[in-house]
Order: structure tokens, then sequence, then C-alpha cells
């Protein structure tokens, strides 16, 4: 018969707030393979050169998505907002937040990916939803939550790492206090309704101090997460996080999911990823892009943002570079031009004489087009860019192994209509008149890979 759970919680009342941090940082040795951080703090988030908006045309998806959640969707609810990486999905969950009105949901972000490293995301993201509220009595209500931790997280330390925590040691290092946390852990809670319980009352918690009726999580980047990880937290989805007053929404690439959910259950002829993923997610959405717009937008909000610092350079290339590149990532069109912006004003503060047009080029081969990237820096002497465009297939008595590797590259872009294609537009743009091709452009590029290579971007 286990104790009144009131008398439970009133003892570990009692004991300092030092101790239930010493045991929660030893339960995170345990979950998360971390020694040095506390529970009780969070990771800032990544920063990045991000302009916002909405450069996808979203907004109007967005406002409907969010008017269903506060009108038609009744929680326990998890949606699903599935695309190709580099799609947006994170632009849309950043539009889909500002819908979404703050007074009436406590919206807890959560990028799975930047929790990786820990080993446990499902259990990071327990600790976010309870341990890092925007209140005013913040370190009391932390306090009281952070036994909670001790409770869950002994619990997951046995179940899904098999450490009995009384047999570690840990609680006769805390002297008289330590009974206090043995009485918990003789409390039966082991099974996962019992879980269940253990977190609505966090949640319950969590908003009763914040004054809002539901809670809504974002989990960003699970698709970047391994397998592993993954179905660990679909399944504490399903089974532990899917409690009432709680809406989940997750934003992930299907098909990779999906693969991991089929890898982790590699050999099994009744587990469909499809199917699976399914029985998770109540309602989805599938964000369908159009590069070539959502191209369009993006630089056009890097001239109006960067108009005096870009000024007339021909940014405007990299639709040509993505359309031949069938490249359809715009995190990869972001980083293109947040590269060129610190390295053309690196030039400007420095006075920098490289032709600018051409590092723009430059940093379009690199992200785009890695090998010839590649070997246009190998064989800078032989002038490789600019002799490309007029490489001729061999002919069919060729022998190979007789030529030079300089002689085979060039046989090889022969039979690439891409790169050839790319380096003429851009010699069109460059070099606007009859011929121009007959402008060499590899000394300028060598040059640019000399000064991007110099420096630590």
């Amino acid at each position: 018969m286990s104790q009144d759970k009131n008398t439970l919680m009133d003892k570990l009342e009692k004991v300092p707030d030092d101790k239930i941090d010493n045991v929660n940082r030893f339960l995170d040795t345990v979950i998360e393979n971390k020694s040095n951080e506390s529970p009780f703090k969070l990771s800032a988030p990544i920063e990045s050169m991000s302009l916002g908006g909405d450069p996808l045309e979203r907004s109007k998806a967005a406002s409907i998505l969010s008017k269903m959640i506060k009108e038609d969707i009744q929680p326990p609810f998890t949606i699903g907002i599935y695309g190709r990486w580099g799609s947006g999905k994170t632009i849309f969950l950043d539009l889909l937040r500002q819908a979404l009105d703050s007074n009436a949901f406590h919206i807890i972000p959560f990028n799975a990916w930047q929790y990786e490293s820990t080993g446990n995301i499902t259990y990071s993201l327990f600790k976010r939803i309870v341990l890092d509220p925007p209140l005013k009595e913040k370190k009391k209500y932390q306090n009281t939550l952070g036994r909670a931790v001790f409770k869950i997280g002994a619990c997951w330390a046995e179940k899904r790492h098999g450490v009995d925590i009384k047999k570690t040691g840990i609680l006769e290092s805390l002297g008289k206090f330590g009974k206090h946390f043995q009485d918990i852990l003789d409390e039966s809670f082991n099974d996962v309704s019992t879980l269940k319980d253990k977190f609505k009352e966090c949640v319950t918690e969590v908003l009763s101090s914040s004054k809002k009726s539901t809670m809504i999580v974002f989990i960003d980047d699970l698709d970047r997460c391994n397998p592993e990880n993954v179905v660990n937290m679909l399944e504490s989805l399903k089974n532990f996080f899917f409690t009432p007053n709680c809406i989940f929404i997750i934003s992930a690439d299907r098909e990779v999911v999906t693969s991991g959910i089929r890898q982790k259950y590699h050999g099994s002829e009744f587990i469909s990823g499809d199917e699976y993923l399914d029985k998770i997610v109540n309602l989805s959405f599938e964000l369908f892009l159009d590069p070539k717009i959502g191209l369009k937008n993006i630089i056009n909000q890097y001239k109006t943002t960067y108009g005096s610092l870009l000024g007339n350079h021909k940014i405007d290339f990299l639709v040509d570079a993505f359309e031949l590149t069938k490249s359809g990532s715009l995190r990869k069109a972001r980083r293109i031009l947040d590269r060129f912006v610190l390295l053309k004003k690196h030039l400007d503060e420095n006075n920098g004489s490289l032709d600018k047009d051409v590092l723009f080029f430059t940093i379009i081969l690199q992200e785009l087009m890695p090998q010839l990237f590649a070997d246009t820096k190998k064989f800078s002497n032989n002038k490789i860019l600019d002799k490309i465009p007029s490489c001729t297939a061999p002919g069919t008595n060729i022998q190979y192994e007789k030529i030079s590797e300089y002689e085979r590259i060039k046989y090889r872009y022969a039979l690439d209509p891409f790169s050839k294609d790319l380096i003429q537009r851009f010699k069109t743009i460059q070099y606007p008149g009859p011929n121009p091709n007959s402008n060499e452009i590899s000394e300028n590029v060598s040059a640019s890979i000399k000064f991007i290579e110099s420096l630590t971007i």
C-alpha cells in the first residue's frame, strides 16, 4: 500500500532546493548522458540571420489552421505539418504561433534537434514543458515541479535505462533527506498510466500558474534526429504526453520520419511507417512548395533589408542556379545569401578588390555544386571553369588510362549540361554582349575561393 500522495509531496517540500537539484542532476547523467547541466537551465535557442516575414505566402494557411485550433480542435490532439527539408516548415510554425492568441494558450516551442546530443529528447521535452514557464514567481514554481521531475525521472531511468536509483548511492549522500526520496520511489507509479497521471498533474500546475486553459507544444526538426529518438518521441506523444489540455504540433519530413520508423522496426512485416505515424497524428497538412515563388520573395526581402550593401549585385542569378541544379531548399538559399552579405560586408570594410558578383557565383558553386567547386579549386591553373562550356565528348577510341586526370575531368563535364549551362548563364549576365564566353572568370573565381577559405564564417 503506497503512502498518501499529499503526505509524500509534503515530505519532499521539506527537502532543501539544493538537494533536489543534486538528485535531478544525477538523473540527467543517467537519462541524458550529461554531467554538468541542471535541469532548471534551458539552453538558449540557436540564433540565425532569418529575416522573418512570409516569403512563401503562407499567412493565410496559418490563419486558417489557427482558427481550427481555436474553434474546432479539442485537446488532447496532435497535428503534423509535413514538408521536405528546406520547404519552410519552421517559417510556417512561426506564422502559426503569431496567429494563435498567446493570451489564451500557453505556447512552448521545442526544437528536437537541439537536444539530440542529450541522448533522450523525450525527457528533454518533458523538462522543457514543466521547468521553463514565463512566470513571475519562477524560482518557487520550478522548485515545486522539480520534485515532480524527480518522480518521473527516476521511473524513466529505470524503465528506459535499467538504472535503479535506490541502488546508486545518491540517496544515501543526502543524509536524513534521503528517506523522503526513498518514500517517493516506493510509491507505485511505474506503469504508463500512472506516469501519464503525473505528467497531467504537472500540466495542470503549469496552466494554473500561467492562467491559461490549453498548452500548445511546437516540436520542430524532429526529422533531423536519429530513428531511435524519433520513435521514442512518437511513442511518448501517444502514451505519455497525450493528456487533456495539451495540443502537440509536429513539423517534419514525413518520408524521413516513416523511414526512421521502418529502420527502428526493421524485419517486422507488421509495421508500416505511414500507418504507425497516422495512429499518433490526428490531423496532418502537407506543405507544398513552389521554389521559384518562395525564392524570389526571399531575394526581395534581402534587397529590402540590405539594399545599400547589395547595391546592383546580381543576386537574382540565384533563381537560375536553383532551376538548373533542381534545388528546392529555401534554407540553402538563405544560407547562400547570408554568406554573401557577411563576406561582402567584410570586403567593403577592408577595401577588398574582389569582383563581388563572381564572389556570389563562387558561393553558389560551393553550396549547390560542390564537385564543380572542388574541381575548379583543384585545377585552377588550368582555368577549367572557362573551358567546361566548350568541352566535347571523347571519341570512341579514347584510352582513359593513358590521359591525365585533368583531361578525364574535362570529358566528364562534356557530358554534364547543367554545369555548362550554369557557367554560360552567369557569363551572359556578367558580361552582356555578343560573345560573353570569350571572357574568363577562372582567375576571379580562384581568388574568391582563396578569400572564402581565409575566413571562418
